[in-house]
């Protein structure tokens, strides 16, 4: 995403709010978001991220496709792009949080968490 700094921009304050289950990609994830509202180019980003994060950065590029895929979009179908990874992480996460208010449910009736997890399920069901 950081080769398509227009389309990331476009899109910035949805990406600062996704929360990844690590931390060092939380991290790697908000040096890039730092970059970007810098104005830095695509370039000086990867330079700048490279050496703190290669171990990361090297992985991504090992297992990525997307950058095949979104290569070949212009600028309005990259941000389109974008808007369905959001979508899908946004999904992720609160699938992530029910699962977890089930177990704590389970474990511990509390009908604080109950309630946390009725919540969540129905706005799932109404997405």
């Amino acid at each position: 995403m950081i080769y398509h700094t227009e389309s990331a921009l476009l899109k910035i304050e949805d990406l600062a709010a996704i929360e990844f289950s690590s931390e060092i990609t939380n991290n790697f994830k908000n040096e890039i978001i730092d970059h970007l509202s810098k104005g830095f180019d695509s370039h000086n980003i990867i330079l700048k991220i490279n050496d703190e994060f290669k171990e990361l950065v090297n992985e991504i590029q090992k297992n990525s496709n997307l950058k095949n895929i979104i290569n070949k979009k212009n600028n309005e179908e990259k941000v389109e792009f974008i808007d369905e990874l959001l979508q899908d992480m946004k999904l992720m996460n609160q699938l992530k949080k029910i699962e977890y208010l089930e177990r704590k449910v389970a474990n511990n009736l509390d009908e604080n968490s109950y309630s946390e997890l009725i919540r969540l399920k129905n706005q799932l069901n109404s997405d």
